[in-house]
């Protein structure tokens, strides 16, 4: 799915400064989330052309606000979803209307979803309400990390959660009658690092670093845990040496 940078968020002012760079602070770091690669089913993010003289603030603009950016890392990320993202163009026939506000880029997100600065209340929700084509529809909005938990599963999220009990780090681990549990001897931030470069096959997701294969298993909605797995068969070894891993 692609994700929309919402125009119509950037056109409702702050009415304390601190407030803006709170929200355009929460906004950087949920974009980068949706790019960072955990979000598998996320194609990027689609810029839009936004208004750089708004008053975002008091005595603040968009463009004053670029200026005004100390880290050059966030300012260049920020320059790049402005300038640096596939375009998507306004010339469309609907218009999505907000507020006394239209915006022809929001009603051709309409199947997939938009990222929102909380300017305003509205854009605080996990869906913005307003009218296309006469009718009262509801656009997917993610302004915040409690909404990519909420669409976690449209969004292709991975999220690593070791099982310690079960599969230990150094050794097999018995459990139940007659079971053997594999290890698992990554640390926590080796073991993400890998589920969001796993491949999925036949119905589960498959890694290698080093020496050794992974098997990473799905316990419920985006949470997935992972063990060594010596002893896959040809085909998902085949799969798996298809790919460059280290």
């Amino acid at each position: 799915m692609k994700i929309t940078v919402n125009d119509l968020s950037f056109q409702f002012p702050f009415y304390e400064e601190a407030d803006f760079w709170a929200a355009l602070k929460q906004f950087l770091q949920i974009c980068r989330e949706l790019e960072s690669g955990r979000c598998h089913n996320v194609e990027g993010i689609t810029r839009v052309e936004l208004d750089k003289t708004f008053p975002l603030y008091p005595g603040g603009s968009l463009h004053r606000a670029i200026q005004r950016i100390s880290d050059n890392n966030e300012k260049k990320y920020f320059l790049s979803l402005l300038v640096n993202r596939g375009f998507r163009p306004s010339a469309v026939e609907a218009v999505f209307l907000y507020k006394g506000k239209s915006s022809p880029v929001c009603a051709a997100a309409r199947e997939n979803a938009l990222v929102s600065l909380e300017s305003e209340a509205g854009f605080q929700k996990a869906l913005v309400e307003g009218e296309l084509s006469g009718q009262m529809v509801a656009l997917r909005n993610i302004s915040c990390r409690n909404h990519i938990l909420l669409y976690q599963g449209i969004l292709g999220l991975r999220i690593y959660i070791p099982n310690d009990k079960k599969h230990k780090k150094d050794r097999q681990n018995p459990y139940g009658k007659g079971k053997v549990a594999s290890p698992m001897d990554l640390d926590g931030e080796a073991a993400q690092e890998l589920l969001d470069r796993a491949i999925r096959i036949k119905g589960r997701l498959y890694a290698r670093k080093g020496k050794y294969n992974y098997a990473f298993q799905n316990t419920g909605g985006c949470i997935y845990h992972g063990y060594i797995a010596d002893d896959l068969g040809d085909d998902i070894l085949s799969e798996l040496n298809r790919k460059k891993w280290d």
